[in-house]
């Protein structure tokens, strides 16, 4: 059995999330057409287009970029979106996490696990504050794989005896992560 730790607070992944919309729509394409139809003006203006009739080629350029916002804009939909975003607070302790779990790694001199393990973590926060158990899971598994000690989370197939210990003294958050290989047969 390995026994690893990662010193400090560990956040939920799903707490430490942003949500952004985005919007794609006919007043993006709408933007984009006048754009590019100013950017052709200009370009005839200053002879840099070698067209006979600036009448007929600026209708014909003006077809031509319709055909070709259609094409472009064909997979974005006229609606809204939302995307997750780590926040800070998450980046800098996964940061320190993957350093210590790295760290321990090479003082062990262990390889990357590529079988499948079974995963006991034992987290210990100085909240109060109740908590579910994934979130925090959650994390340290992805930094498991981000450090290099499995392959893939996807490896871990069970996480028996997995606990949060609340109301430790402030300075002792940890995580400690007991992984045992799973016998092939």
């Amino acid at each position: 059995m390995i026994c690893l730790k990662i010193y400090g607070q560990t956040p939920s992944k799903k707490s430490g999330q942003v949500m952004v919309t985005t919007k794609v729509g006919k007043k993006f394409i709408e933007d984009w057409r006048k754009k590019l139809l100013m950017l052709i003006i200009k370009l005839e203006e200053k002879k840099f287009l070698d067209q006979p009739t600036p009448d007929k080629s600026l209708k014909i350029l003006e077809l031509n970029i319709d055909n070709y916002l259609e094409e472009l804009i064909k997979d974005l939909r006229s609606s809204t979106r939302n995307i997750l975003l780590p926040n800070k607070k998450y980046l800098k302790w996964e940061k320190q996490a993957i350093r210590q779990l790295q760290m321990q790694k090479q003082n062990l001199g262990l390889g990357t696990i590529k079988g499948e393990v079974e995963v006991k973590s034992l987290i210990f926060r100085y909240t109060k504050r109740r908590m579910d158990l994934l979130n925090p899971q959650q994390s340290i598994h992805d930094v498991l794989e981000k450090a290099g000690i499995v392959k893939n989370d996807f490896q871990i197939k069970s996480t028996d005896g997995s606990d949060v210990i609340l109301e430790v003294e402030k300075g002792q958050e940890r995580a400690e992560i007991f992984i045992k290989i799973r016998d092939p047969f």
